[in-house]
């Protein structure tokens, strides 16, 4: 007879086993490596957890703008819709628009004072590029507001000026931002205090969503009048460490699933900007009547 299945010791198993790959891949001395085998099984798991519209890979985000991340270990895109611009199938030359991100994360093996700004950072990179949000009028007698979209959907929802889009002050219109650690060393209030002054020292559309180490417990923020925990910075009065270990990377997992479902982006038509040429003007070299 059968034992009864335990889906939170199946997903903290995977969790565990997606840290050990990159720790792995960073082990062989080769940047290049770390993401480079998408069908790893892990990875597969990870993939096939989250919302069929969620993409997989590894690589650097981009905008039409200029702007480009540092290198990133995960990066969650719109699968089937989000044009993926991959130079020799390696991941260190795989660039994502960012108008089809929803959401990176950095993967370390351990967590300590310098690896924990440095996630701050990379993951600042991408929160910090800017989607292509253009006006429009859909004749409903609003004016012209930025509509967004769901992801993983095509068309806009078009509504009034207090719906629509605004990346840098809605956190449903950012990009979620992830840590993942196996372990954590440093003392729990030293961890929290790093923690802490991080987020404070960083714009809020800029700073991570939430730091789990599956051997120690959760950093996420915390609104201290309702004593919620919240999704982003944006509604927080204060940070939280839980250390409860089995709920890490499951409300990881939950969030991921909440913001795939419930999060924002711009138009597809977005996308169209990466392959235009930015003057549009066409050399003509000659003109015969019909």
């Amino acid at each position: 007879m059968s034992s009864q299945f335990d889906p939170i010791d199946f997903v903290n198993r995977a969790a565990k086993r997606l840290v050990f790959e990159f720790d792995d891949a960073g082990q062989s001395g080769s940047p290049g490596l770390i993401g480079a085998a998408k069908e790893h099984p892990a990875r597969q798991q990870f993939r096939r957890l989250l919302p069929s519209v969620t993409g997989v890979g590894s690589g650097l985000v981009f905008d039409s703008y200029g702007g480009q991340s540092l290198q990133q270990d995960v990066v969650l895109y719109e699968h089937g819709l989000c044009p993926i611009f991959c130079v020799n199938e390696t991941p260190e030359a795989t660039y994502y628009p960012c108008e089809g991100v929803i959401a990176v994360g950095e993967v370390k093996s351990s967590l300590n004072s310098q690896t924990l700004a440095d996630a701050f950072g990379k993951i600042g990179s991408v929160k910090r590029l800017r989607r292509r949000a253009e006006a429009s009028d859909h004749g409903l007698g609003f004016g012209k507001v930025v509509s967004p979209r769901s992801y993983g959907t095509l068309p806009e929802m078009a509504g009034t000026k207090n719906s629509e889009f605004d990346q840098l002050s809605k956190s449903t219109d950012q990009i979620f931002g992830f840590i993942l650690c196996g372990s954590i060393d440093l003392k729990p209030e030293t961890i929290l205090d790093r923690a802490a002054t991080l987020w404070r020292s960083v714009p809020k559309p800029e700073a991570p969503n939430i730091i789990i180490s599956l051997n120690d417990g959760f950093l996420r923020p915390l609104h201290e009048a309702s004593n919620s925990l919240v999704i982003s910075i944006h509604e927080a009065t204060a940070i939280a460490f839980s250390t409860d270990t089995s709920r890490g990377f499951t409300t990881l997992l939950q969030l991921l699933h909440d913001r795939t479902i419930k999060g924002r982006t711009v138009s597809v038509s977005a996308f169209m900007r990466y392959f235009a040429p930015q003057n549009p003007k066409v050399s003509i070299a000659g003109v015969r009547q019909l």
